[in-house]
C-alpha cells in the first residue's frame, strides 16, 4: 500500500475552521501541501500556505499526526498537522477555486477530505476549539 503524505493548516477563527478547494478538486481540504523531495514537514507547510492563501505563517505549532487509508485511492493518508496563525490577510492562491469557514455542524453538506470529518474536527471539538 503507497503512503501519500500531506502536511495540511489547522486555521480557526471564532471557532470555525478554514477549508479551501483546489481548482482540480470536487472536495474541501486543510490548506498545504504534500512535500517535494527532501522538504521539512515545516519547509512544505511554509510553501503550501503561501500557494494556497498568498501568506506566510506568523506562528506554526505541530498539532497531531492524523492518518487512515483512502477510499478514493487505496493508499495510506498520512496527514501531519499543524496549527497556524496567518501573518496577515488570507487571499486566494492560484492554485484555489473557494474558500470556507467551517463548523462541525457544516459537516453534513460541505464534501471533504475523510481525515478531516472523521477524525480531525471531532478532536477539535473534544478541545472546545470547534463549535
Amino acid at each position: 500500500m503507497e503512503e501519500l503524505i500531506r502536511i495540511g493548516a489547522i486555521i480557526l477563527k471564532d471557532r470555525k475552521l478554514l477549508l479551501i478547494r483546489e481548482k482540480s478538486q470536487s472536495f474541501f481540504t486543510l490548506p498545504g501541501a504534500a512535500p517535494e523531495g527532501n522538504e521539512s514537514f515545516e519547509g512544505t507547510l511554509l510553501r503550501g500556505i503561501k500557494e494556497t492563501l498568498n501568506t506566510g505563517p506568523k506562528k506554526m505549532k505541530f498539532f497531531n499526526t492524523f492518518f487512515g487509508e483512502s477510499p478514493a485511492s487505496n493508499s495510506l493518508l498520512i496527514l501531519e498537522t499543524y496549527l497556524v496563525v496567518p501573518n496577515g490577510d488570507l487571499g486566494m492562491g492560484p492554485k484555489m477555486e473557494e474558500m470556507k469557514w467551517v463548523d462541525s455542524r457544516d459537516m453534513s453538506s460541505v464534501p471533504v477530505n475523510f481525515l478531516i470529518k472523521d477524525q480531525i474536527v471531532p478532536e477539535l471539538k473534544r478541545l472546545k476549539a470547534l463549535e
